[in-house]
């Protein structure tokens, strides 16, 4: 019997396509000469992990996910605090709270519907693994972490894989903060070349390679444990790929992306303290006002009172620290509709805001009330790459080194590469592309209809396309609000009714 062929998803966490080079990244470079390179990719927005995760596994938006933050405000997981998505058990939670954890099939449904396998291997946090394939444990597809030992939940499901992986390869090593990750990504590797591809035998292959992005975070973008880790990260995917060599196999698909960018941090606020200086929050622990961090900062409105809503919004303006703001496209009542009809406008309901349609969002019961960015700039913030950013911390968090989230294009400008006999050889991609268009390449890959996912099909990365890319453009957007002195530019790139935000900002 001929198998289908094969197609790999390698996300590499935190990898600016800046930072590949033949020196730390030589498989990744390689990949990327010879394959085809997409210059002008684009993270789903905000620029964070779990969005990203989300849409990468299902073709939705965050809006039609429901996975709209890195953090996000469910009051019937914790009334006080938003959930934090990075662990696995409080989506557990936020699932059994609200019905469903994501609001649009996965990947391993759609395969496995028609008789195929994903399997999925996290090395990052659980929730992200949880994320790639949400449906796991209904029996779609298989789900690997490396990291949900650590917090109650299983390693893998369902529960025989979990079994098979512990009794081979023993526990997972702990993750220690502060601390590199390539021992964890080495676990990963192990289990992926010596399980997962001669046992599991997936059709699709998705492989979260958690470095750099811990390193980024925690020394920069240049510390030699940085360097350190993009080489092992670079080397997981080398490892892999000769595994699969070594299979015989020569129609392997492989597909490299990054969740996000990344940029230097500068200066830090902590909003909940700001509003609730500003009389606009009660307390720390009060709900009328819920501050969730994203890299852009989600805030979440008692009763989604309109009037409360516009003094944020002006206050915000008046900051030197805000940049662009959104809020949804029309004035909410007291509960806002799951599925609003959709709007062609950019303004926000808000005088001075942008719509959060911008952000793909669709009205959803989880998304916020407002979304306010921070200040950016092409500076190198003193580490010799060019990005650097404001972020937001929490109750005196210590700051980190590098930060990503933020409507920044070092955030958003992300790594795509097409390698393999379905993609064209040592090519140049210029068009707009994103991750959102990465679940509906890997189903036309597969032979599936895209239809009912919302990002395209990467054509003009496949080896059989004969027709001309349509034209792409660039609009710039503006929201303005005259009488405080506000206003803010974006930009947005499109492609055959496609757009991709590519950076946001506020005129100084």
């Amino acid at each position: 019997m001929t198998l289908p062929a094969l197609q790999v998803l390698f996300v590499v966490d935190g990898l600016r396509p800046d930072l590949i080079d033949d020196d730390v990244t030589p498989t990744i470079a390689r990949l990327r000469r010879d394959g085809v390179d997409g210059v002008n990719a684009h993270v789903v927005c905000p620029p964070v992990t779990r969005v990203n995760a989300a849409s990468m596994a299902t073709g939705g938006r965050p809006g039609a996910t429901g996975l709209v933050g890195n953090e996000l405000y469910w009051p019937a997981v914790d009334a006080a605090q938003p959930v934090r998505t990075a662990d696995g058990a409080s989506l557990q939670r936020l699932h059994e709270a609200s019905g469903e954890l994501l609001h649009r099939p996965s990947l391993g449904r759609h395969l496995h519907e028609a008789g195929r396998r994903l399997v999925s291997v996290g090395s990052g946090s659980s929730g992200s693994a949880l994320l790639l394939n949400s449906e796991a444990d209904e029996g779609h597809g298989i789900m690997i972490s490396t990291n949900r030992a650590q917090n109650g939940m299983p390693t893998a499901s369902p529960p025989s894989v979990e079994a098979e992986l512990l009794a081979r390869f023993g526990a997972p090593p702990v993750k220690v903060p502060s601390a590199d990750f390539t021992a964890t990504i080495a676990y990963a590797t192990r289990v992926v070349c010596d399980y997962v591809l001669p046992d599991l035998q997936p059709d699709v292959l998705i492989y979260w390679i958690t470095e750099p992005d811990h390193a980024h975070h925690t020394f920069g973008l240049t510390a030699g444990a940085t360097i350190a880790a993009r080489r092992a990260a670079d080397q997981a995917v080398a490892v892999v790929l000769k595994a699969i060599d070594a299979t015989g196999r020569d129609d392997t698909n492989v597909l490299v992306v990054s969740d996000h960018g990344f940029s230097t941090v500068t200066g830090t606020v902590d909003l909940e303290v700001e509003l609730i200086r500003a009389g606009l929050k009660d307390g720390p622990a009060s709900t009328d006002v819920v501050v969730a961090l994203s890299g852009c900062g989600l805030l979440y409105v008692d009763e989604r009172e309109p009037e409360r809503i516009e003094r944020i919004v002006r206050f915000l303006q008046g900051q030197t620290w805000s940049e662009a703001l959104f809020t949804p496209p029309h004035r909410p009542p007291t509960t806002r509709p799951a599925s609003p009809a959709p709007t062609d406008g950019h303004h926000g309901w808000v005088e001075g805001t942008f719509s959060d349609r911008l952000l793909g969002y669709a009205g959803n019961l989880r998304e916020p009330d407002i979304v306010v960015s921070l200040p950016w700039s092409d500076g190198d913030g003193g580490s010799g790459l060019s990005g650097e950013s404001m972020a937001f911390i929490r109750g005196g968090t210590t700051s980190p080194v590098g930060q990503h989230g933020n409507l920044s294009r070092h955030d958003i400008r992300s790594t795509m590469i097409g390698w393999g006999p379905a993609f064209r050889s040592a090519a140049v991609v210029e068009a707009p592309t994103g991750n959102l268009d990465v679940a509906a390449t890997l189903l036309a890959l597969s032979g599936f209809d895209t239809s009912t996912v919302d990002g395209r099909v990467l054509t003009e990365f496949l080896s059989t396309t004969r027709d001309p890319v349509p034209a792409h453009h660039v609009q710039t957007l503006r929201a303005e609000d005259q009488p405080v002195g506000y206003a803010a530019p974006i930009d947005m790139a499109s492609l055959d009714g496609h757009r991709y935000l590519s950076q946001a900002r506020r005129d100084r």
